[in-house]
Parts: C-alpha cells; sequence; structure tokens
C-alpha cells in the first residue's frame, strides 16, 4: 500500500476546528470556512489573500467554482456570494428567503446556479439574478443536496429522507 504523504498544512485563522471547504484552481487553492474565503497558493499553502465575507457571520461556507476560474461562488447564512479570485472582492451577494443563516450547498452549470438551504431550491443566474425558487412542499427545514442530469433539464434534490426531480 502506498502512503499518502502530507505535502504542506496551512492553519486557516478564525475558522477553528471546523469543515473547511476547498476547491482548486490553476497555481491556487480556495479553502473556506466560518465566513471566510482563503486564497492559497498550490506549491506551500501560503495565505495570498483572505475575503471575510462582511455581515454573513461566522457560519460553514460552501464553494464552487466557473469554469473559467475567474468567479468563486460561495454558499453560507442564507446567501449566495460571487468572489473574483484575482482579487478576491465581493462581485454581488443574494439573499435566500426563508433559509434562515443557514448552510447553503451550491450546483453550477454553463449558465445557472442553484442554491438549495433549508427544504428550499433557488435557481440564480451568474450575476446573481433570482430566477426560480422552489420550496420543497412538506419537507421541512432541512439540508438540501443536488445534482443534475447531463442535458440539465432536471434537478435532483436530497432532503428529508426524499429524492425530488424538479424540472429546470
Amino acid at each position: 500500500m502506498t502512503a499518502l504523504r502530507t505535502m504542506w498544512q496551512t492553519s486557516l485563522p478564525k475558522t477553528g476546528d471546523n469543515v473547511i471547504s476547498s476547491v482548486v484552481a490553476n497555481r491556487y487553492v480556495y479553502a473556506a470556512g466560518q465566513g471566510r474565503v482563503f486564497k492559497l497558493t498550490i506549491d506551500g499553502g501560503t495565505i495570498e489573500n483572505t475575503n471575510t465575507l462582511p455581515d454573513r457571520g461566522d457560519h460553514a461556507v460552501n464553494l464552487v467554482l466557473s469554469d473559467d476560474e475567474k468567479t468563486l461562488y460561495a454558499g453560507t447564512d442564507g446567501y449566495a456570494i460571487a468572489i473574483e479570485t484575482l482579487t478576491m472582492e465581493t462581485k454581488w451577494q443574494t439573499s435566500l428567503p426563508n433559509t434562515g443563516d443557514n448552510e447553503v450547498n451550491l450546483l453550477l452549470t454553463d449558465k445557472l446556479l442553484f442554491c438549495g438551504s433549508s427544504g428550499h431550491v433557488y435557481q440564480l443566474d451568474h450575476n446573481g439574478n433570482t430566477l426560480g425558487h422552489n420550496h420543497l412542499p412538506d419537507r421541512g427545514n432541512h439540508e438540501v443536496q443536488m445534482c443534475i442530469n447531463k442535458s440539465e433539464t432536471v434537478l435532483y434534490v436530497g432532503t428529508d429522507g426524499y429524492e425530488i426531480a424538479i424540472s429546470i
């Protein structure tokens, strides 16, 4: 059996011992947790920049990255947030009503950003405009996981012990 060798590790300030979400792009690793997003060098883990997601509190942060690697999308505290990867500046943030300050799971396609939280699914364009919403009737206020079919015509949602198919 081959050993998995640690190449480097970096303590992320003010994230405590909480879960960290990560995505890789080109020469960087973007890591997020407790209301903060960090840009680290891929070769040594040096923190180059941080976005503290002002006004979003110390919550779990989920990340997805655009195919062109220019925009990082973060889901946290009942919001979807777009961050410019070069500068780490917030481009926009969109409130997801009725999700409270709960964790937001994200699914990104070429044209759409799906956000699932607290028994709700939101469909946004890449500029943060809300295009659609499904409150998943009778499914309660639970975490929402999502996947999409290859032709991007059906969104599959898992929550509250159910799998739900939603036409896009």
